[in-house]
C-alpha cells in the first residue's frame, strides 16, 4: 500500500508522514521523504538537479529516480509513507498518475486555511525558502484541488499527532481491512 502525504508547502506533511510511521511500529512501513531524497540526488547529480528543473516536482530525471525507489519500496515494505508536495504538472504525471492505477493507493492532501499555512511557513526555519513559498501558496492550494480522486484531510488547529491519529483511523486501517476481505 501507498500512502502519499501531500499539500503546499509548510503544511506539514514530512512531520504527519513521520509520525504515522511512528505509531505504526512496523518493520514493514517505509517512509520515503522527497526532500531528503532530493538532497542525496542533488549531492550525487548535481548537474541534473540543476538543468531538469527547478525544483523536485518538476525535474524529471529526480522523479524518474524517485519512481523507481518507490517501485522498489513497493517490493519490500507492506506500508509506503511518501511525504511529498506534488504540486507540479511534471509530478503528477510522471509520480501520481502512475501510482494512482494502483488500488492500493492513497493520496492524502493536508489542507488548512491559508492564513494558517503562512503562519507555519513563517514558523518554518528553512529561512531562505519563505517568501518564495508563500508568493506560491495561491497557485499550490488551487493545483492541489485540482486532484479528483484525492483524500482532503483539514488540519487547522490540529496537532501533528491528530492529524496523524486521523488518518491511520480513516484511512490506513480501513484499506489494510479491505485488503484482507
Amino acid at each position: 500500500m501507498i500512502l502519499w502525504i501531500d499539500g503546499t508547502c509548510g503544511i506539514g506533511k514530512s512531520s504527519v508522514a513521520k509520525r504515522i510511521s511512528e505509531l505504526l511500529l512496523s518493520d514493514k512501513v517505509l517512509l520515503i521523504e522527497s526532500d531528503e531524497c532530493y538532497k542525496q540526488f542533488a549531492n550525487q547529480r548535481p548537474i541534473l538537479a540543476m538543468f531538469c528543473g527547478g525544483t523536485p516536482q518538476n525535474n524529471k530525471a529526480f522523479l524518474a529516480e524517485l519512481k523507481k525507489i518507490i517501485i522498489n519500496g513497493q517490493e519490500t515494505s507492506e506500508l509506503l509513507i511518501i511525504a511529498m508536495t506534488t504540486t507540479m504538472v511534471e509530478c503528477k504525471e510522471i509520480l501520481i498518475d502512475y501510482f494512482d492505477k494502483d488500488d492500493d493507493f492513497v493520496h492524502i492532501i493536508l489542507d488548512a486555511d491559508k492564513d494558517e499555512i503562512i503562519e507555519r511557513i513563517q514558523a518554518d526555519d528553512k529561512e531562505r525558502q519563505k517568501k518564495e513559498n508563500i508568493a506560491d501558496i495561491d497557485r499550490s492550494i488551487n493545483f492541489l484541488n485540482e486532484y479528483a480522486d484525492a483524500i482532503h484531510v483539514n488540519t487547522n488547529g490540529k496537532s501533528i499527532d491528530e492529524v496523524s491519529k486521523e488518518i491511520i483511523t480513516r484511512f490506513i486501517k480501513r484499506k489494510l481491512i479491505e485488503k484482507t476481505l
